[in-house]
């Protein structure tokens, strides 16, 4: 039987609509380094990739995709995946694309589906749980017992700092890991993912999942890698971009000749 790969890409509450019912929140200090804006222009883009690929009501004729499902929130997502799953049996590999960044996972309007934000300790030194456990638990008799979940938006698997405070990537990975139960993986990424990764079937292209996808179960004893460092494990060095060569200034002197 084929392996069952879905990708969930999440839209946004077009304007005019009733407002969301969650608010919209983000961190200014981003894991990797980019800023907001660069962030959030990445994944518009690698939207843009696979809306073109992929349009909305399109049957997916790709051995490599049995569904791609366009979202507004976790419940949205659930309610979606439900029939895919009655018709072709539960989901080995399930990518999330939509905005991200240190220990969170946004899906269209719901801007923390799954987040570490706050998830180390309450003030009595208990354990607090990850966001999104319901949206966990309503995944797990939708996926196989060795099911991928991906969460691709930018930097998921790293660390922020921020006015909502410490986010961590490799607690977000472990806590939803532990969520799913069985030997489910979850993946994040440790960088920006951009449309270049993505191969013209709208599937992430090999070398793009060996740079930027960080495991849970490497998370239970590592901190994921920074971007440099997984360069130097992969390639023995950091590409350096190409050198760029410029010209004297000529001045206001009129070429040579007639």
């Amino acid at each position: 039987m084929a392996n069952v790969s879905v990708i969930v890409i999440g839209e946004q509450t077009p304007p005019g609509d009733p407002a969301p019912s969650q608010p919209i929140s983000s961190s200014p200090a981003l894991a990797c380094g980019h800023s907001t804006d660069e962030h959030r222009n990445s994944v518009i883009e690698v939207k843009k990739c696979l809306e073109l690929r992929w349009p909305k009501g399109a049957l997916c004729n790709d051995p490599d995709v049995t569904a791609v499902l366009y979202c507004r929130d976790a419940k949205g997502m659930i309610d979606a995946l439900t029939p895919v799953v009655a018709k072709y049996g539960r989901i080995d590999r399930l990518d999330v694309v939509d905005h991200g960044d240190g220990g969170r996972q946004c899906m269209g309007d719901d801007r923390e589906m799954f987040s570490a934000s706050g998830m180390l300790y309450y003030t009595d030194g208990t354990p607090r749980p990850m966001k999104g456990l319901e949206t966990a638990r309503l995944l797990v008799p939708l996926l196989a017992e060795t099911a991928q979940v991906r969460l691709l938006g930018c930097c998921t698997a790293m660390t922020a700092n921020g006015r909502f405070g410490r986010t961590d990537g490799r607690m977000l990975l472990l806590g939803l890991a532990a969520a799913l139960g069985g030997y489910r993986i979850v993946f994040g990424s440790i960088d920006r993912v951009e449309s270049a990764d993505y191969d013209p079937n709208g599937i992430l292209k090999p070398d793009a999942v060996a740079r930027l996808l960080f495991a849970s179960v490497a998370a239970l004893d590592i901190p994921p890698p920074t971007p440099e460092e997984r360069a130097l494990r992969l390639f023995g060095a950091v590409p350096r971009p190409a050198a760029v060569v410029v010209a004297p200034d000529q001045g206001d002197d009129p070429p040579p000749g007639g």
